[in-house]
């Protein structure tokens, strides 16, 4: 434990008894499918309940907010992990072979085929490479359960028909990164020392989970230079509610965002235009209970807005802020300047709880 905590970061792996459910997404009424990428928070909170942490006064329920838990992505046993496939690759007419739009125009290649970014792909060969080169193996199977309340004539209450469909694990297991993040050495070892190997009532569906933690050696990555490419691992917020209303362009407002994430994790502080931002993202708006429980602004309600995984930022690093980039890498991206202050108490996208996280590059060969 004192090896991994003085490492600053270490894995998670969790193998689940049965169906599990959480980060569910609505489909349609009163039915709802669980996500396959388990968020940190779930597993923070999961955490923090086996332990008695989630009462203010344990020794470890300041530490659970400081220590980062990633996102848990499902892999075979002894596998790589998936890494989130960028959003600027493409395809063009039938070749199986994926560009990078970073380094490849794609304006170039239109009159040898129709060019495919990822809204138009298509199971296929070429696909399924591409899966297969960022590690994705797990075909979503679920278990779907049904409850309802009876009436008085002895049928289904279709008022209160509640259907649910829980992520089956097969022969996955589901791994992730516990970083250090805000939290000393000293506080790292003691959560890593009390963490339970084995979790109860994971989820909606209440499954145990057996849980390993390993050592997470740091590769090594040449320090960044020139032109630089990060791509999100996880959703991240990138955004302040009232900074997303379409008025400035994409590509301008994550320049202004990076320029103030870079100054407030130690690097220099420079011009927003300097840094030559070009963007291949997407985004999700995040309503409903989150947007009710966790207001963004002071008065009204306003749906937060999330930048998606495999999002690509490319810029030209400025001299100095390798640190800022080694942050990023380790603890994830910050939140935006406005919203700075917040915490997992009054903000569910924190670093903390696995958003944000990010890789240099974009694994497609010849792109920074």
């Amino acid at each position: 434990i004192a090896a991994l905590a003085s490492d600053g970061r270490a894995n998670i792996t969790l193998t689940f008894a049965g169906p599990f459910l959480v980060a569910a997404t609505s489909w349609g009424g009163n039915s709802v499918r669980g996500g396959t990428v388990v968020p940190g928070s779930a597993l923070k909170a999961v955490v923090a309940s086996a332990l008695g942490a989630d009462d203010p006064t344990h020794p470890l329920h300041e530490v659970l907010g400081q220590v980062v838990f990633g996102h848990l992505a499902p892999h075979r046993k002894g596998a790589a992990r998936p890494r989130a496939v960028p959003l600027s690759a493409y395809f063009v007419g039938d070749e199986t072979a994926a560009f990078d739009a970073l380094s490849d125009d794609p304006v170039e290649w239109a009159s040898a085929g129709v060019v495919r970014f990822e809204p138009d792909w298509k199971s296929g060969k070429a696909l399924e490479a591409l899966n297969a080169r960022f590690h994705h193996t797990f075909i979503p199977r679920y278990d779907a359960r049904t409850r309802t309340a009876v009436a008085a004539s002895g049928v289904a209450d279709e008022k209160k028909l509640f259907s649910s469909a829980a992520v089956v694990p097969g022969d996955h297991v589901w791994s992730g990164t516990l970083a250090q993040g805000e939290a000393t050495p000293e506080a790292f070892a003691t959560l890593l020392a009390a963490l339970p190997a084995r979790i109860d009532g994971f989820g909606k569906t209440r499954v145990t989970a057996q849980a390993e933690v390993t050592p997470s050696p740091r590769a090594h990555v040449p320090a960044p230079t020139g032109r630089t490419c990060l791509v999100l691992e996880s959703e991240a917020l990138l955004h302040a509610p009232g900074e997303e209303d379409g008025t400035v362009p994409l590509d301008r407002h994550v320049a202004d965002y990076l320029a103030e994430a870079i100054l407030a994790r130690g690097g220099p502080q420079v011009p927003p235009e300097s840094l030559n931002v070009v963007c291949y993202a997407r985004h999700r708006r995040v309503g409903g209970y989150l947007a009710a429980r966790y207001r963004g602004q002071d008065a009204g309600y306003r749906p937060w807005l999330l930048t998606t995984a495999g999002s690509v930022i490319a810029f030209d690093l400025p001299s100095d802020a390798n640190p800022a980039i080694a942050s990023f890498l380790s603890r994830g991206l910050p939140l935006p300047r406005a919203l700075s202050t917040r915490s997992w108490r009054d903000c569910p996208f924190v670093p903390g709880n696995g958003y944000g996280a990010v890789r240099l590059g974009t694994g497609l060969g010849g792109s920074a």
